[in-house]
């Protein structure tokens, strides 16, 4: 069976946010993570410096550590993350290649995931276009696109978006290593993934069901940093309608829920 990798690119505590407020985000997107119905995976973190969490006792759970310069500057830390996809994808090619779903540390997502793509099997994965934008500290919820499809897609916004179906020579064999490889096509600027893959004879399936929640209230995400939230999420905003989450959503998303 195919395998699958959740890889989440950590920034260093060197940046200078609060560290222990990195690792509490960092514990809530695993406790999401980790309420699969499918345990069948393995999560990668690439960081600087190893956190600490709840899960570090999980065998199926792994940190990837780089040394690389830490790089402060909006522009330069997107170059950081993309050093630290790399790196786990890298790993997923020395573990046979196979579905790698890149999630941002502070987003949270659904815990039928796994157990859908491994009983689905598209060739070439899955894109996310619809799902949430919210607030995790309340709970509170808003489509992305809005109402009847108004507004931007998913993808256009959260780079928590897609999950690529990767043979082990679409991988690069390290992080440094210069490619090109498929893989490099996207590891970066989401809103083109669908596009990328298109052209490149890779289409990708619509995931038949909202797959993530774009978390907006950690105020650590680069594109709040830089000021950069753009026209199709404030677009998003405008149209969305509020609402608190429901019970089945904060057990789908493992928001709330303390359980191991």
């Amino acid at each position: 069976m195919t395998g699958f990798f959740f890889c989440i690119p950590l920034k260093s505590k060197r940046v200078g946010d609060d560290w222990v407020r990195v690792e509490q985000v960092l514990d809530r997107t695993l406790h999401s993570i980790f309420n699969q119905t499918d345990d069948n995976f393995t999560v990668f973190v690439a960081c600087h410096d190893v956190p600490e969490t709840s899960y570090s006792d999980r065998p199926n759970l792994r940190f990837l550590q780089l040394d690389h310069p830490v790089l402060r500057d909006p522009e330069l830390m997107r170059a950081d993350r993309n050093l630290k996809m790399r790196r786990c994808a890298a790993e997923v090619r020395r573990e046979g290649g196979g579905y790698m779903f890149g999630v941002d540390y502070d987003d949270l997502v659904s815990n039928r995931i796994v157990q859908f793509v491994r009983n689905d099997q598209d060739p070439h994965g899955y894109l996310l276009t619809t799902g949430y934008e919210g607030a995790a500290e309340t709970g509170t919820v808003w489509c992305l696109p809005a109402v009847n499809r108004l507004g931007p897609a998913f993808d256009k916004c959260c780079g928590t978006c897609a999950i690529f179906r990767f043979a082990p020579e679409d991988l690069p064999e390290r992080h440094d290593d210069a490619g090109p490889h498929v893989f490099d096509r996207f590891c970066s600027n989401h809103a083109k993934w669908e596009e990328r893959s298109l052209e490149l004879g890779r289409p990708l399936s619509a995931l038949p069901f909202r797959g993530a929640i774009y978390v907006v209230d950690s105020g650590m995400q680069i594109s709040r940093w830089s000021g950069n939230r753009g026209p199709r999420m404030r677009l998003n905003e405008m149209l969305g309608r509020k609402r608190p989450m429901t019970a089945a959503e904060r057990s789908e998303f493992g928001l709330f829920d303390e359980t191991r």
